[in-house]
């Protein structure tokens, strides 16, 4: 209870602001950096472009691992292309960094190599498979088919046989 100038006594309600609270704005949301430092942004904010006001998650990521100093000092001497590229780079790699604290973008890059090696594996015994089962003309006038690695089935004059 507070007293005012005439001696009335008054119950203050205190109204708990919502985190984080944007900064009021002509109609033009702040910016992910700018709402989480809680200041109006404006046209000259550097990181606006790249963090929209819907992109805090984004945003936030970058922040935890890198920091809003370090990532605006970063951004704001390259070129508008390279700076989207370096954003983008560094929001891939800090959700890396929090998916996995140890190993990071390392860990992701091991894991995509990894399945990048399985692929090519399947990819070339696909092509072994599909090569050997080709028909294979022969100079008597019948046709093989390489089976696998072991069997060699031919046709020849209506006649087959195993090699």
């Amino acid at each position: 209870m507070q007293k005012t100038h005439n001696g009335a006594t008054t119950n203050p309600i205190r109204v708990a602001a919502s985190f984080p609270s944007p900064p009021p704005t002509t109609g033009v949301p702040a910016c992910a950096s700018c709402r989480h430092q809680r200041k109006k942004c404006t046209e000259k904010c550097v990181l606006a472009p790249f963090f929209p006001a819907d992109k805090t998650q984004d945003f936030q990521a970058v922040h935890k691992v890198f920091g809003v100093s370090n990532v605006t000092k970063l951004v704001k001497d390259l070129s508008r292309e390279d700076a989207k590229k370096a954003v983008d780079s560094l929001v891939w790699e800090a959700n890396c960094r929090l998916k996995d604290p140890v190993l990071g973008p390392l860990g992701e890059f091991q894991r995509v190599s990894e399945e990048l090696g399985a692929y090519k594996t399947q990819y070339q015994q696909a092509n072994i498979h599909h090569h050997h089962h080709r028909p294979v003309p022969l100079t008597q006038g019948g046709l093989c088919m390489v089976v696998n690695l072991h069997n060699i089935v031919c046709l020849n004059h209506g006649m087959v046989t195993t090699m």
